[in-house]
Order: structure tokens, then C-alpha cells, then sequence
């Protein structure tokens, strides 16, 4: 089957899928990574395995091995390059962490955080955003086919 041409590429393959602060933590650090909250808003993340879904990767031309690790969003992706200290004029050794998405950081500042939660948004976007029993969001997708059970 041919591969389907994505968002406007050339006839380069997808070699990485990521968000802005994804690019940026591996501009600052050299090593490129995301967080779970920002890998599923991908839709190409299979939750239930942990890992990038190699059937929708190859669908469209994605090599998984060359997109980001996925690390929580507490964790340290790496220190400044010499490079972003020497042009951003700060301190040599300063940490990056991996960060999150506006959407879920929003959920945790407030107080999302058990089963029964949730957060209503309101801005440029808005939503509510319930929290299972498992401190995570509830997709409202896997919830449908449970009804249908």
C-alpha cells in the first residue's frame, strides 16, 4: 500500500512527530522527548501498550525509533548545551524538564487529580476535562465502547 503524503511533506518520510516544546527541549538539550499527556494528544501513542503505535507510525510513514522518548513530565530531559548557555546568556549545568501540555498541567493546578475530578476550561479553546479512577483522563472514545460491552 502507498504511503499517504502528511501535513504537506515533500517526498521526505516523517522522521519525527512532536510538539513545539518537544523541539525545544531537544534545541536546549540535545535530546529529544516528551511527556504521556503530549504523546497521546498525537494520536499515534497506543496508551494501553506504552509506546508509539507502530501500525499508525508505519501508516504514515513515521520511523518510531527516531521519535521522542516518552518520559514523565517531572523528569529531567537534560542540562543546557554548552551552545543555548553561551546564546542565552545563562548559568552552565541549568536542568530541563520534560513539561507538559497547557491542558494537562491546567488539570493538575487545578486539583484534578483523583477519580471523579474534573476541569472545566475555558479560553482560546475550552473543555472539561474528567479524571478516571486511575488518575488519569478519561477518553470518552474508550468509554463508548464500554457502553457498547
Amino acid at each position: 500500500m502507498e504511503r499517504p503524503t502528511c501535513w504537506g511533506s515533500t517526498s521526505e518520510p516523517v522522521r519525527f512527530v512532536g510538539l513545539s516544546k518537544d523541539y525545544a527541549i531537544g534545541r536546549l538539550t540535545g535530546r529529544f522527548c516528551t511527556d504521556p499527556a503530549t504523546v497521546v494528544s498525537s494520536l499515534l501513542y497506543d496508551v494501553d501498550a506504552g509506546q508509539w503505535s507502530d501500525a499508525l507510525c508505519d501508516l504514515l510513514g513515521i520511523e518510531v525509533p527516531s521519535s521522542p522518548e516518552v518520559h514523565p513530565a517531572t523528569a529531567i530531559a537534560g542540562n543546557l548545551l554548552p551552545e543555548m548557555v553561551a546564546r542565552l546568556g545563562l548559568p552552565a549545568g541549568i536542568p530541563v524538564i520534560t513539561g507538559a501540555l497547557d491542558s494537562a498541567s491546567e488539570s493538575y493546578c487545578g486539583g484534578a487529580l483523583r477519580g471523579g475530578n474534573s476541569v472545566l476550561r475555558l479560553g482560546t479553546a475550552g473543555g472539561v476535562r474528567p479524571i478516571d479512577d486511575g488518575g488519569r483522563r478519561r477518553s470518552p472514545k474508550r468509554e463508548a465502547d464500554q457502553d457498547r460491552l
